[in-house]
């Protein structure tokens, strides 16, 4: 058969979250909110999506138009689209997040229901209930690009940190399907509880929580032999499940019963249980973890509850008959892969869950792809370059990373304005300034093992602060300030053609290679020889 979830207590929707603003988490618009972080609602009773501003915990004035019957909703990776699974219409809206205009309207299978997007942002999920499929969504073409039969009735959708595994929970299969991403290809049908719905997995992608509607339980999966290791009674008709961004807990809202079960994740036992509202369904975390937004599908509102007292402390209105199927929100990292781009728009970007930095929080893995900053951005997040690299593209603006970043790949600066770079880095391929300035917060803060090399009308600047490369190369300018360079360590011989300067700066050349500059430069502080070669072709007067 196939379930009317409009027209019974356990609609499936989504509610998704949108990270915090200033630190690069998803897109803060002035088009619908000032301040902070968003929750999103899809409203299926009222066709619009209502969005919440979870630093003020209000919900933002107007809403945003939709197809027939929004359900589930899932945002790509640069925070700039959601993508609304349309029951009705059989179709899925792109919704422009700095406008709220619909922008595409991509056709799919039959009573689509919830939607997941990968975590580099460049594939949309889709389930169908009504024809057993799963939609695959290309998000740069807006394109349906394959079709995935899986198991009888699919609900819920969820996806892996990495990207490579899609878990569906099928209702009347009382099964999980589990996607090969790569493959677009079922891989496992796990069998489970009756009636499973909602499905949530755990940051580091190990452990798989799946709500079963009619067995009042949840089925916990192990990701790695693709098995049920567990099962765990919760309240009456389970339906939405969500693991908070640190991993250590999973909210389990059962309708019937108003409450919601609290698991821990470390022992796959209930830790606790608590009264939410009026047929509760749809849970989602804030990001750093502090609220947890349950859509009430009795009377129309969200209630906000804090995760440390477990009260709630605030109840939102919303449009008719509001979500399920959170999962969107989760403590991820964005994987840039090569030729994809990830905005990070002002006041905001970088995955939902990138507020502050919550513990254990991953930060953007590049490997090969770009990060676009399109505003002031400051962020703590850990950084990995693989052996592909990854490209930071200013575009005029101004971004401090204080976190550390490693990896076996390089660094490419390009764009107008200004990388600032205020904790320590370790990676091992080179550093290329292209344009704009690559600046020191810290001391030391610049790899020791990076071959640097500054292009012709870029900058790299001490800014008084002391730093040891691996090497020193290209054209441009390096401003020293006070502080003094050290580069030669990773014993090669380069040749800098650009203008040192600084007031009491200083050079010291280390290593068995030869550095040979043609430039005529200006910095006033002493000029070490302690290992290798110096070439001075130009001029170091002022030294």
């Amino acid at each position: 058969m196939t379930i009317d979830f409009r027209s019974v207590l356990f609609q499936a929707a989504q509610i998704l979250c949108a990270g915090a603003c200033g630190i690069l988490a998803f897109n803060c618009t002035a088009a619908r909110a000032q301040n902070g972080p968003f929750v999103y609602v899809p409203n299926s009773g009222s066709n619009n999506v209502s969005s919440i501003d979870t630093s003020t915990n209000t919900v933002s004035p107007g809403t945003i138009a939709t197809g027939a019957s929004p359900d589930g909703a899932g945002v790509r990776a640069d925070e700039s689209f959601i993508y609304v699974a349309n029951q009705t219409d059989n179709t899925v809206s792109v919704i422009d997040t700095g406008t709220g205009a619909t922008v595409a309207t991509i056709a799919v299978g039959n009573t689509p229901i919830a939607v997941a997007v990968s975590s580099n942002g460049q594939t949309a999920y889709v389930t169908n209930q009504g024809n057993n499929t799963v939609s695959v969504i290309n998000t740069s073409t807006n394109t349906v690009t394959a079709t995935i039969a899986v198991g009888s009735t699919p609900q819920g959708i969820a996806v892996t940190q990495d990207g490579s595994l899609a878990v569906v929970p099928n209702f009347n299969g009382n099964s999980v399907s589990v996607i090969n991403t790569a493959t677009n290809a079922v891989v496992a049908t796990i069998p489970v509880g009756t009636g499973p719905v909602g499905v949530a997995i755990t940051p580091d992608g190990k452990t798989a929580y799946v709500t079963n509607f009619s067995s009042n339980s949840v089925s916990v999966i192990d990701m790695t032999s693709k098995a049920v290791i567990g099962t765990i009674p919760v309240g009456t008709a389970p339906l939405g499940v969500a693991v908070t961004p640190n991993g250590s807990l999973a909210y389990v809202v059962n309708v019937n019963s108003g409450t919601v079960t609290v698991i821990n994740t470390s022992t796959n036992t209930v830790f606790t249980s608590f009264i939410v509202g009026n047929l509760p369904r749809g849970v989602v975390f804030s990001p750093d973890g502090k609220y947890a937004y349950i859509t009430n599908f009795g009377n129309n509102t969200v209630s906000v509850v804090d995760t440390t007292t477990r009260l709630t402390v605030a109840t939102l209105p919303v449009g008719t008959t509001p979500s399920l199927f959170p999962g969107v929100c989760s403590n991820g990292n964005a994987l840039l892969g090569a030729g994809f781009t990830f905005v990070a728009r002002t006041s905001g970007a970088l995955g939902c869950t990138l507020a502050s930095g919550p513990s254990g929080a991953a930060g953007p893995i590049f490997t090969g792809g770009t990060l676009q900053i399109a505003g002031t951005i400051s962020s703590a997040l850990p950084i990995t370059l693989q052996s592909q690299g990854g490209i930071i593209d200013t575009n005029g603006n101004t971004a401090t990373l204080s976190g550390p970043i490693t990896g076996p790949g390089g660094l490419t600066k390009i764009g107008a304005g200004t990388l600032v770079l205020s904790g320590a880095s370790s990676y091992l391929g080179a550093t290329s300034v292209n344009a704009g300035t690559l600046q020191a917060g810290a001391a030391n803060v610049f790899s020791p093992s990076s071959t640097f090399n500054i292009a012709a009308g870029a900058f790299l600047d001490l800014n008084s602060f002391n730093q040891t490369i691996g090497s020193l190369s290209g054209a441009g300018q390096v401003t020293l300030g006070t502080a003094t360079l050290t580069a030669g360590g990773d014993n090669t011989s380069t040749t800098f053609s650009g203008v040192i300067s600084g007031v009491g700066g200083g050079l010291t050349k280390t290593g068995n290679g030869m550095l040979t500059l043609t430039g005529i430069s200006s910095y006033t502080g002493p000029t070490n020889l302690n290992g290798g070669i110096l070439d001075v072709e130009g001029s170091i007067a002022a030294s």
